[in-house]
């Protein structure tokens, strides 16, 4: 009897032979055809094999890990550099969305630093960015709780690292929508 891991290989080399024998060039051909086909049967397959399941690993995040892991190594800046421009343009879509939000129109005359620095001020600010602007949110939230070496040393989180985060993010998200918004 087959291992796992066997039954596994062999049925990748079975997909690899079909996409052969049916003239794909690659497994990429086959599967921009896959995802990009407009055939109602081939899309509904293809949305569902990317539809996010609660309490299930999204499909999507296991395949850009596989990626991340599987690509040459002189070929990672690309694949970064793709993906970070990828996340720019929803960042980009979020902020414009976010400019012809009401929730967002002050009048300038409320808007000051020692305002938007209150607790008043940055918890309403705060919540709505984390809801219009989820993308920026998170890479910001994310590079600015990163551990620094003093953590990675003791093996510790500074105390209330994500509070201060969160009213860092809520200002430094500001000017994504603040500045472009005089222009559209």
């Amino acid at each position: 009897m087959a291992s796992s891991q066997e039954a596994r290989t062999a049925k990748i080399k079975n997909v690899l032979c079909a996409i052969s024998d049916n003239h794909w060039t690659s497994v990429t051909d086959f599967l921009l055809a896959f995802y990009a086909s407009s055939d109602p049967e081939i899309h509904t397959k293809a949305a569902r094999s990317l539809a996010y399941v609660n309490g299930r690993r999204f499909a999507q995040e296991a395949l850009l890990e596989a990626w991340e892991e599987a690509t040459p190594s002189k070929s990672k800046v690309h694949l970064r550099r793709v993906l970070a421009e990828k996340v720019g343009s929803f960042i980009i879509e979020e902020s414009t969305a976010a400019i012809r939000n009401d929730s967002l129109h002050l009048p300038s005359q409320k808007l000051s630093i020692p305002f938007l620095t209150t607790e008043f001020a940055l918890q309403p600010f705060a919540s709505l960015f984390q809801t219009v602007l989820p993308c920026l949110w998170i890479i910001l939230y994310m590079v600015i709780t990163a551990p620094n070496d003093y953590e990675r040393k003791r093996g510790v989180e500074k105390a209330e690292k994500g509070d201060a985060a969160t009213r860092v993010v809520a200002v430094q998200s500001s000017p994504a929508v603040v500045p472009r918004s005089a222009t559209v």
